[in-house]
């Protein structure tokens, strides 16, 4: 009886723009997601809807599913219960909702499902500074950040020839990767590791809720085999820097100074952004270089 009052022609349709008024008039209360949903099941291909198509559509027990994000973007709409969702940003928070709809009733809207998107993985670890038993590496965030890193190291090979080297390794080569820092700290001191040895570095991101990307690509560092005495006439053998991306030879590379006052054998550390300089002073000026990344 509804059906027909909207079936002008007397030949068993009605028009599609007529699809909201009739479901009105059956008690449904429309909405265009719904509207939308009603209409790829019943268009005919030109433009109305068929009463046999309709009367079967409105009788069907089957239930669609439609899951939005806060912003009330249209995640997923279809009768299947599982869906992936994709076109995602990496490390993001999304809240997801979902609602169960029938041909001739809806529920509201569940309570948010709270979803965060994993890390990229971070760009492979850079080597700043090397001695015979520490690294200094620098870790950098892949597109979209993350809340901390973790940072592994492996040692894969003895370079000196003593037996004693070999047998004091093996323990350690046969650990495999072995988990050294984890925190948001993006300048890493990795110690006690052996002298005259190449170590392979890797790092992933972890989000705020726990969840981990990948693992960057791995990097190769070896450490020195004898100790190195930091000082300046040793800077060209201990200072070096890993350069990529856009940095060709014959760029410049930019250096600043300060100056400082201590006392006779005083020690002076300056704690900075990229590492720890030091130096022993014998009184009056003294002028500290920082390398500007």
């Amino acid at each position: 009886m509804a059906f027909s009052e909207f079936d002008s022609s007397r030949n068993g349709t009605v028009e599609g723009s007529d699809l909201y008024r009739l479901l009105q008039g059956l008690g449904v209360q429309s909405n265009e997601d719904r509207l939308r949903e009603a209409w790829e099941v019943l268009d005919n291909g030109d433009g109305s809807v068929e009463f046999s198509d309709f009367e079967g559509w409105w009788t069907s027990k089957e239930i669609s599913y439609l899951v939005k994000q806060d912003d009330g973007i249209t995640s997923y709409r279809g009768s299947r219960n599982s869906t992936e969702i994709t076109g995602l940003k990496p490390n993001k928070i999304y809240n997801f909702r979902l609602r169960l709809s029938s041909s001739n009733s809806y529920s509201k809207f569940s309570n948010p499902l709270e979803v965060c998107t994993l890390p990229l993985p971070p760009n492979s670890p850079t080597i700043i500074a090397v001695t015979d038993t520490t690294v200094l590496l620098k870790l950098y965030y892949g597109d979209g950040g993350g809340s901390k890193f973790q940072l592994q190291r492996k040692l894969i090979k003895v370079l000196s020839s003593s037996r004693k080297a070999h047998s004091a390794a093996k323990k350690y080569i046969e650990e495999g990767w072995v988990s050294t820092y984890e925190g948001s700290n993006g300048l890493v001191k990795c110690g006690n590791m052996l002298s005259n040895c190449i170590y392979q570095f890797r790092a992933k991101a972890i989000n705020v809720k726990g969840g981990s990307g990948a693992w960057s690509d791995v990097v190769l560092s070896n450490t020195s085999e004898n100790r190195v005495v930091l000082r300046a006439a040793s800077a060209p053998e201990v200072f070096t820097i890993e350069c990529t991306g856009d940095v060709v030879t014959g760029d410049l590379i930019l250096f600043t100074e300060r100056l400082f006052n201590a006392t006779d054998g005083a020690r002076l550390v300056m704690n900075g952004g990229n590492g720890h300089t030091s130096c022993t002073c014998g009184g009056g000026w003294v002028r500290l270089c920082f390398l500007e990344f």
